[in-house]
């Protein structure tokens, strides 16, 4: 469902940009306005369009990655989302660990996760990958406990 809103949203913003595009060549011949100001014109209509598509792939990376779960084994753990599923990481991968002020969340910073993990990990000045965990993760409890006896020094 949300794969296809978020779809639908890309191919209204195509619609726009052409639909923009046809516009602006119509008041350009109409009003008699030289070439360059319609290049430009155009120009600018496309760099917001691509903007606006790189905003909302980024809105996407970071929804996709508050939502995820994390499996645990004794020897490893698991990140999963609705679209990705990481390799089962060794406990050494979390390599930075950071309290949010006023929150019972944490945030994780593990190398070897996929791309939008890498994406908001940079926003986030976190290395390799991010991640939330916190009271809205099933079993974060028990995750945050298990990272204490895994990795002490972190804490």
């Amino acid at each position: 469902m949300l794969f296809v809103a978020f779809t639908l949203v890309f191919f209204l913003i195509l619609y726009g940009t052409v639909n923009s595009i046809s516009f602006e060549a119509q008041i350009a011949g109409v009003i008699d306005r030289p070439f360059s100001e319609t290049v430009v014109a155009v120009g600018l209509l496309i760099l917001t369009v691509i903007l606006l598509c790189v905003a909302m792939m980024f809105g996407i990376a970071i929804g996709l990655t508050l939502m995820a779960q994390i499996h645990v084994r004794e020897d490893s753990f698991r990140v999963i989302t609705w679209f990705y599923q990481s390799e089962w990481l060794p406990w050494t991968a979390i390599c930075k660990l950071r309290r949010l002020p006023f929150s019972s969340n944490i945030q994780l910073g593990i190398v070897g996760l996929g791309w939008m993990f890498r994406v908001v990990g940079l926003v986030n000045w976190l290395p390799g990958g991010y991640v939330a965990v916190g009271s809205n993760l099933v079993d974060g409890e028990s995750l945050i406990k298990t990272i204490k006896q895994k990795r002490p020094d972190l804490f």
